[in-house]
């Protein structure tokens, strides 16, 4: 269960527009405690997940309603069979059915869950089909195009904590580093992605300006470390209570900094 303060975390809908959703239109459905406070659900947080997709589509709210309500429970393998028709679509080369098929099926879960129950699966499933090249790199498209929506649309409190993400040169191609985004939203930072072949000096100046609670940053390799080593050890001197989760090989063990432990791309 989710307190109101920490809901309005995960969500980055703000109390007073909760409660009135919850009130014109039933959109959620929290507990009282034995203080009378709002206790949320996996359930709600789910709902306010695909609220929160839904307006990044340009839905209004009386769309939104008649779509959240009208999700009615699955059958137990009804993930497996979206899953395998999106395959379906993607060895078909039908963009657009998949398009469809991921905008249903991510609208239905968490960050984290869509993650760890449809992209990552999507993914990293072998399969021994025609044209099975062309169908991943179709259904990789797909997939890249429903982040940027997504992450384009500031998704996250932005009240919250910051953190940054970006990848030095060499190091993570948009994609993961955009699954690496989800990785943060659901753990309730407001994301700010630098991108790719990002300059040493450049991520410096950007996290003095910023002051990010947490930093990730792609480092590709030991020759790369080397030569950002000046800016990034600055970094730690100007910045000692930010978090920085290094993606990279083991040697960068080294360094002051944790190895990020997220999801595997």
């Amino acid at each position: 269960m989710y307190k109101m303060r920490n809901f309005v975390s995960l969500t980055g809908f703000s109390a007073t527009l909760l409660r009135a959703w919850e009130r014109r239109f039933d959109l959620f459905s929290p507990r009282r405690t034995d203080s009378g406070h709002r206790a949320y659900s996996a359930e709600d947080l789910r709902r306010a997940q695909q609220i929160k997709l839904l307006l990044a589509q340009g839905r209004n709210i009386s769309e939104i309603v008649d779509v959240v309500k009208s999700s009615a429970p699955h059958p137990a393998n009804w993930l497996e069979k979206m899953l395998e028709q999106i395959w379906f679509e993607s060895v078909n080369l039908d963009s657009q059915a998949v398009h469809s098929l991921l905008d249903a099926l991510l609208a239905r879960f968490s960050y984290r869950e869509q993650l760890q129950r449809v992209i990552l699966p999507l993914l990293h499933e072998q399969r021994d089909a025609p044209r099975e090249r062309v169908a991943r790199r179709l259904l990789k498209q797909c997939l890249a195009s429903r982040l940027e929506m997504m992450l384009s649309s500031r998704a996250g409190n932005p009240g919250g904590r910051l953190a940054m993400c970006c990848s030095l040169a060499g190091g993570l191609p948009w994609f993961p580093l955009s699954l690496v985004d989800l990785w943060l939203l659901d753990r309730g930072f407001h994301v700010i992605n630098l991108g790719v072949d990002v300059a040493p000096e450049a991520v410096l100046a950007a996290a003095i300006r910023l002051r990010p609670s947490m930093l990730t940053l792609a480092v590709p390799d030991a020759p790369a470390w080397e030569r950002a080593r000046p800016e990034l050890l600055r970094l730690a001197s100007e910045l000692p209570d930010s978090e920085v989760l290094l993606m990279g090989e083991k040697c960068l063990a080294e360094s002051p900094w944790r190895v990020y432990d997220g999801p595997a791309f």
